[in-house]
């Protein structure tokens, strides 16, 4: 039986899964920067196992023209998708499992446990920027073309693998991957859930606030009027549109969030000379949103929120803050729960782990929209690593759970492109 060979095969081959993980970790691929070399070693993995690869860099010019892409000046010189098809026999439902190959930048590198590109093992996790966001569900794919090989299961359906640049920043790796016309009958995207399986992601947006005030030398700042207070105040208010927002949005699959759209200032400057009473200051952060609002009806509630806020103080009155949104937008899609994609994948999740499995909604933005919006495909995000740890000094993977995700997945794969 072919879930039992999977299944004998992970189990006397996880120690290659963990060093293939290491060896991801281990050349950086920071995001606008760095990811063409680790994508070189992707497509070196992938070809003895695929029958099909294919990499390319994605064309910012085509992206810039799509409704779904808003950074501006991105270029993808250096930066390829690469994508490893294994052909099915027909009949069978098509599979992609999607993994983004791009990291945040590493930070400090004397903070670490370990060296941030070491993958060293400490405490039966394997740490280094990357390894749960998103190398590790990376590696689990790059496996499982191995495996499907070396042991001769002959899926129905097609399976591809792609591995994509660009997820932290503006998503144009899975975008591109969609307008090439790589579609399927399932998408999994092996972000790190902690193994929750789940059928949708919030998107996110990020805004600029910028406030005036009056300008005035500190032997007459009672004369001024403090941008930087003013902001201050302002900040406070959003306070409230944010817990507004949490109850106005909490769906079943955000139900035990506290915060799941959240309302975050990142930065604020008064940009002025310390003596002196700031005329101008400026914030900026992050709207979250959840996977049913539009992105422009997200927009309009923060400004009139602003709006009406600045209504209630004698100078904002007269003086309004100005909103402005910036490059960074992903939106959010969901699925239904009861999608044969989040059914399969749960009963596997039973059968491998014993128990059941968690299915909720993604608190962050992903690529998952431009599969499920633009590509018309039905999309779960699943894989191994806690998301809390991803982007800090602390970033991991357990063990275990690297190789209990991959036996989910294999037994997945399976049942999904061969049906019985």
């Amino acid at each position: 039986m072919p879930t039992r060979l999977a299944q004998e095969y992970i189990d006397a081959h996880g120690d290659e899964l963990v060093s293939l993980l290491q060896a991801l970790v281990q050349i950086p691929s920071v995001v606008t920067e760095g990811e063409g070399e680790c994508q070189a070693f992707v497509e070196k993995t992938l070809r003895p196992y695929c029958d099909q690869v294919d990499v390319w860099e994605p064309d910012h010019e085509v992206l810039e023209k799509h409704p779904a892409y808003f950074q501006r000046g991105v270029r993808y010189d250096g930066r390829p998708n690469v994508i490893g098809i294994i052909p099915g026999t027909g009949e069978g439902r098509s599979l992609v499992l999607n993994a983004h190959v791009d990291v945040v930048a590493e930070g400090p590198h004397h903070l670490w446990p370990a060296g941030p590109w070491d993958g060293k093992i400490i405490d039966g996790k394997i740490h280094g920027r990357g390894a749960a966001d998103c190398k590790a569900g990376l590696a689990t794919a790059l496996f499982l073309a191995k495996m499907f090989r070396e042991l001769g299961i002959q899926l129905r359906g097609d399976l591809s693998i792609h591995s994509v640049v660009d997820e932290e920043w503006g998503g144009g790796g899975s975008l591109s991957a969609v307008l090439k016309g790589y579609t399927a009958d399932g998408v999994v995207i092996l972000e790190p859930t902690n193994l929750a399986i789940c059928p949708g992601s919030r998107g996110g947006q990020t805004f600029r606030i910028t406030v005036k005030g009056r300008g005035a030398h500190p032997v007459e700042s009672h004369k001024g009027v403090s941008a930087l207070k003013k902001a201050i105040w302002l900040m406070e208010c959003m306070d409230k549109l944010e817990e507004i927002r949490q109850e106005q949005w909490r769906t079943e699959l955000f139900e035990h969030f506290p915060i799941f759209v959240p309302l975050v200032i990142g930065r604020i400057s008064a940009e002025e000379f310390p003596s002196k009473v700031p005329e101008k200051c400026i914030m900026e952060g992050l709207m979250g949103y959840h996977p049913q609002e539009e992105y422009q009806d997200a927009r309009r509630e923060l400004e009139e929120f602003i709006g009406q806020a600045a209504r209630m103080d004698r100078w904002l009155r007269e003086h309004q803050p100005k909103v402005e949104w910036l490059g960074l937008n992903k939106e959010g899609a969901e699925i239904p729960t009861d999608h044969p994609l989040v059914v399969m994948l749960a009963d596997n999740f039973r059968r491998v782990v014993g128990q059941e499995p968690l299915i909720q909604g993604f608190p962050a933005g992903t690529d998952l929209p431009y599969y499920v919006r633009y590509g018309r495909m039905p999309t779960v995000l699943f894989g191994p690593g806690v998301t809390k740890d991803c982007h800090s000094i602390n970033e991991a993977v357990a063990i275990d759970d690297l190789i209990q995700g991959a036996k989910i997945l294999a037994n997945f794969v399976i049942q999904w492109c061969t049906p019985a």
